[in-house]
This record gives C-alpha cells, sequence and structure tokens, in this order.
C-alpha cells in the first residue's frame, strides 16, 4: 500500500517533506524511490502499478506540467480498471482548482493544503483505511447459490428496475460480502468501495441528511454546509425527501451505490422501513442499477413487503457445513497454514456456522499456530460467549492505541488527523496504531470518520484501560472541539469532524459558538443525557433530557424522544423531581398507539414507585409494561 506523490518540479519542496514524514514504505516519489532515480515512462508505470492511492499537488504549476497531466491519466486509467483505489488532489493554492482539468474534479476528495504535516496525515489515513478495504475485498466467497439465484432472478425479472436490496442477518454473516457480490456479478461497473450510511435509532430525517453530507461531500466552506443544513431544517418532509434523493444521485453520477446500514432506525418498531427511505426509494425512479443496499438484522415482514415492490429482500442463514469447510479452507491457505481435513473438520464444529467466528479464528490460529490453538481451544471458546469483552481481555494495546480508542469510545466518530493530535505521537506511529486496530476489526472506517466497530463498542466502553484520567480528557475534548474554532465562514471544515466538535464542547461544559449552533441537534443532548445517566451525574441528565425534548421541534426521532423521556424520567426518579419526571411521562403521553412509548411509561412509573417504596403499584405497572 503506497502513495503515488505527483507534483511540479516547482513544488517539490512541500511534496518532499510529505515524503519524509511518510516514509519510503509509504510513498513514491521521483527522485527518491524510482529506480536509480530515473525519470521516465517506464518508470512512472512501474512506479504507479505499485501504488494504491495517487496524490495530485495541484498548482498551476501543475496544471501547466506535461507530466504532471500524463501520470493523472495513468493513474485515472488504472482507478477505472480497479487496480489502483483512490485518486486524492491536494490543492497547494486556492486558485488552482478553477482551472485544473475537469476530469480531476470529479474524484471525491479534494482539499486546499494547510501544511505538510496534515497532508501526509491524509495520506496516512487514506492508506490505512484503504488497506483495510482491500482486505475485506479480498475475504472468499463461498455458498450462498440458494440467496444468489433468488436475487439474480428478481433483478432479471420484468417491471420496474429494483432500486434497492435488503439484505438480512447477524453481525459477520456476510451481509456487505453478499451484497457486493451481487454487484460484481450484475453490475461489474460500479464502484465496489461502497460508503456506509449508519442509521441510528435516534436519527430523524435530519441527522440522516447530515450523514449523507459527510459521506458524499465531506469537505465543504462552512457558509455552504450551513445553508444546507438550515435549508433542510425548514423544509417539508416531501421536500426533505427530495433533497435526500439529489444527494444519492450525486453517487448515482459517480457510479456508486450506497450501503445504509441499520442501526435499529432503518425500520419502525413494528418492522416497516422508515417513511423517509420508502420515499427516497420512489423518487430516485427507475436507474441502471440500485442506488443502494440496506444491510439490517431482521428483516422486513412479509406482510409490508409489498408496500415496497422495487426492494429485493433477501435474508441470509448461517452457512451450512460443507460452505463452512470451504471458508476455512480457503483462509488458511490464504493465511499460509498447512492443515489437515480432521483440522477442518474440528475448526468448523468450533466457527458455529458464523463467518465472523472463522476470521477470529483464524487470527487467533496465526498468533499460537495451529496445533496448539486446537489442543485447547477454550479461550476461543469462552470469547464465543462474551465476544468483545474477552476478545480485548487477551489484547495488549501501546500507549497510542488506548489514547486512540479512549477518543473513540468518547465520540461517535473521528478523523485520521484528530486520533494522531489524541495519541501525542508521530505520524508514522500514530499510523501503525490505527492500522492495527483496522486489521484486529476493532475500528472501522465509515466515510471520512474512524469508528469503533458495533460488536467491540460495549466491551470498549466498559473497559477501564480506555478510561482517561480527568486531565488527559479534558485535554482531548479540547482537540475534538478545536474544529469549532474557524475565524471565516468561507474556509473548508471537515463536515464529519463538526458533529464531534458539538460534542466535545457540549462534555467540555461550554456553549457552542454561535457560528455553529445550527449543527447542535437534539439527538446531541439525547447521547450526552444516557452518559450522564450511566456516569450518575443525574442533575446533568435531567437537563440535557428536557432540553432535548423542548427543542425537538420534529428534529428528533420518535425513538429519540421515547429516549429521551426515559432517561429524564429515570434520573428524575433517583432525585425525586416531581415536576420533570411528570414532564417526562405526560411527553410519552404524545404517542399513544406506540408499543415501545406505552411499555416505557409503564416501566417508568413502575420504578418510580419502587424508589418510593410503595412496591404493589410498581408491581401493577410492570406487569403493564411487560404486557406491551
Amino acid at each position: 500500500m503506497k502513495a503515488f506523490l505527483s507534483h511540479s518540479s516547482r513544488d517539490k519542496g512541500i511534496v518532499c517533506d510529505v515524503f519524509n514524514m511518510l516514509g519510503a514504505a509509504n510513498a513514491e516519489l521521483d527522485a527518491e524511490t524510482f529506480d536509480r532515480g530515473l525519470l521516465n515512462v517506464a518508470a512512472i508505470q512501474e512506479a504507479l502499478k505499485r501504488s494504491s492511492l495517487y496524490v495530485l499537488f495541484l498548482s498551476h504549476s501543475a496544471v501547466a506540467s506535461g507530466m504532471v497531466r500524463y501520470e493523472a491519466l495513468q493513474a485515472q486509467e488504472l482507478v477505472a480498471r480497479g487496480i489502483m483505489e483512490m485518486f486524492l488532489v491536494v490543492c497547494l493554492d486556492e486558485s488552482a482548482f478553477a482551472s485544473a482539468d475537469e476530469n480531476w474534479k470529479g474524484f471525491n476528495f479534494v482539499r486546499k493544503a494547510v501544511s505538510a504535516q496534515s497532508i501526509a496525515r491524509l495520506v496516512q489515513s487514506q492508506l490505512a483505511v484503504g488497506q483495510a478495504r482491500r482486505k475485506a475485498t479480498k475475504q472468499p466467497f463461498v455458498g450462498r447459490f440458494e440467496e444468489q439465484d433468488s436475487v439474480k432472478t428478481a433483478l432479471s425479472a420484468s417491471g420496474p428496475k429494483t432500486a434497492a436490496l435488503y439484505i438480512s442477518g447477524n453481525v459477520g454473516i456476510g451481509r456487505r460480502t453478499f451484497a457486493k457480490r451481487i454487484f460484481q456479478d450484475r453490475f461489474p461497473a460500479v464502484n465496489q468501495l461502497f460508503p456506509e450510511l449508519r442509521v441510528d435509532e435516534l436519527d430523524g430525517t435530519l441527522e440522516i441528511y447530515r450523514k449523507l453530507n459527510e459521506l458524499i461531500t465531506p469537505i465543504s466552506t462552512l457558509a455552504a454546509y450551513r445553508a444546507r443544513i438550515m435549508g433542510f431544517t425548514i423544509a417539508g418532509e416531501e421536500q426533505r425527501a427530495a433533497l435526500i434523493a439529489q444527494l444519492l444521485t450525486r453517487l448515482l453520477e459517480a457510479r456508486e451505490s450506497l450501503l445504509v446500514v441499520d442501526n435499529g432506525g432503518l425500520l419502525t418498531d413494528d418492522g416497516k422501513l422508515q417513511p423517509i427511505f420508502k420515499r427516497v426509494i420512489e423518487l430516485l425512479g427507475s436507474q441502471s442499477y440500485p442506488p443502494m443496499a440496506m444491510i439490517a438484522e431482521r428483516m422486513v415482514p412479509r406482510r409490508y413487503r409489498s408496500e415496497t415492490p422495487t426492494i429485493i429482500f433477501c435474508p441470509l442463514p448461517s452457512l451450512n457445513t460443507d460452505q463452512l469447510k470451504q471458508l476455512i479452507s480457503f483462509k488458511l491457505q490464504d493465511a499460509d497454514i498447512s492443515y489437515t481435513d480432521e483440522d477442518v473438520r474440528q475448526l468448523t464444529d468450533l466457527s458455529d456456522g458464523h463467518p465472523f467466528n472463522v476470521q477470529m479464528l483464524v487470527d487467533a490460529i496465526r498468533e499460537h499456530t495451529l496445533k496448539v490453538f486446537l489442543a485447547d481451544p477454550s479461550d476461543f471458546n469462552q470469547w464465543k460467549q462474551r465476544q468483545g469483552a474477552a476478545f480485548l481481555k487477551k489484547l495488549s494495546f501501546s500507549q497510542e492505541e488506548t489514547r486512540i480508542l479512549a477518543g473513540l469510545r468518547d465520540f461517535r466518530g473521528l478523523d485520521f488527523d484528530t486520533l494522531v493530535l489524541l495519541s501525542t505521537s508521530e505520524l508514522q506511529v500514530a499510523g501503525r496504531a490505527v492500522a492495527r486496530l483496522l486489521d484486529l476489526h476493532i475500528i472501522e472506517a465509515a466515510g471520512e470518520v474512524l469508528q469503533i466497530s458495533p460488536p467491540i463498542r460495549a466491551a470498549i466502553e466498559r473497559d477501564s484501560r480506555f478510561v482517561l484520567a480527568a486531565q488527559d480528557r479534558r485535554n482531548a475534548l479540547q482537540v475534538v472541539s478545536g474544529v469549532l474554532h474557524i475565524d471565516s465562514e468561507a474556509k473548508d471544515v471537515s463536515i464529519s469532524m463538526i458533529d464531534a466538535g458539538v460534542l466535545a464542547t457540549l462534555q467540555d461544559g461550554r456553549d457552542v459558538p454561535e457560528t455553529f449552533s445550527v449543527f447542535l441537534f437534539p439527538s446531541h443532548l439525547v447521547w450526552l443525557a444516557r452518559r450522564k445517566y450511566h456516569e450518575k451525574r443525574y442533575r446533568d441528565c435531567i437537563r440535557l433530557s428536557r432540553a432535548a425534548l423542548e427543542g425537538a421541534d420534529n428534529r428528533l426521532s420518535v425513538a429519540g424522544q421515547i429516549e429521551a423521556c426515559r432517561y429524564l424520567c429515570l434520573a428524575s426518579a433517583h432525585r425525586n423531581e416531581k415536576s420533570d419526571f411528570d414532564f417526562g411521562i405526560s411527553a410519552l403521553r404524545r404517542f399513544p398507539s406506540d408499543a415501545r412509548a406505552k411499555s416505557n411509561m409503564n416501566f417508568l412509573l413502575g420504578f418510580n414507585e419502587r424508589l418510593a417504596g410503595r412496591l404493589p403499584e410498581a408491581e401493577k405497572y410492570m406487569r403493564i409494561a411487560y404486557d406491551a
């Protein structure tokens, strides 16, 4: 995994600084890494083939350089053929972009350079994430013939073209791999590196729109981003759906499809697709390939599937024994591990039909050897039983890795630049730490940000190793909140980091700057209220929950409002604050037909009675909550 640094000779100073920070193991630079320093067509072609990332240092001199244009043309061809993964443009002066080749402007990452250090961090970030993605796309694919035939039959049927795939199954069962395989076989022209939109339980339409902006336009001027968010906030539901569909159209223009990953917010409680997604799919209309594939743990009930006839629904069961044996054999071969048929049989029994278990099993064999592992697989069995917690306990982490995970523990996601700063280490050291955490599946990339993998998050939050001392945590909050310190709305900002900056500022007990107040969403307050409750800081929990409910004005989903009511009432019951408790119960009564709201309301009434010592009344409410 290397970066090819393409530049004009007049820009060699800053490019050499970037190269020195990355090192020859991570970058190709003509005078430093080409054969005997020769700069000719053959040397350029060989260096490009050794690279996974093409970095164009854009300046007026580069625009006028025939050699730079030749290198860019070669890189574009390699990207189109899937040999090179990414084409990155770094603007060295603000006016150069206007005169750049139109083909260069179509690539996703175009930024204004700040310093050699920031450029090097950006390149190192893309290399680390690219390496993790490349490993993911190289996973062997076995079985699923029946499911593949079912989906392909549906795709070939007459009538309206398919607007989306909906693939369900347990976490780690291979849902993403299955979706990519369908696209690879049926729509090979579509880019195989799918951007991912994670839909959380608290996400309303505004949150979904914000996340899509992070994926599709990761860098924007603050003024332009504020205008988009404010326009979306005042729009009606139909206009909001149209604005989301408009964003997705940009993916179609780039031959990309969106992976929508359900983290609790894709479906309603009864299993219907959320109305906003249903409407967006209708607005996208007939396309040459499905604009999105939805990945979820639960399947839409059959009685609701007819409401969305342009969606193909596909549940994925566990792999059967023969499929697992194939998968394990392929993985062992890829790892250069010798094995017998009996070894494969034992490993198949241990895997419990789950591809994620196979991955962790092979990782354990790499560390301990096959014979040692099979002699005593008790550690692996314990890991399966306790999953993330047991997995983490058996790992040791460097100081840099610990600081990175501690930072990610407090936020939904952080970009690579911020993780380098939190690690307090040099770029290459921090880069190795991030790469190892990606390899271990402890963190994963979601667009521009890195975040803790969902199966591991709960274990990370409970592990005392990732709790920073008070002063270290305050320093971390100041680093993250620093993204909100900007002197002009005309400057470019990292959209993905605004959300983290707002949360860091709130956690630090400070007011969000007025310039960024439009990005303070009720879901931020609910997220913090939950954290304060578990920290037993009930007064803060009450304050944040009420603020979220009083400022929801249709920006917080129903699930988010129920969650805010839940933590408001729990904290109020602990403090015996009757007015706040009654406020939360009254808010829940606004959803009389919602089963979750009814169940939570009765649970909270029972919880309050129990704390007050009125046990018969508590039991009555708890029984109603259970029945609901």
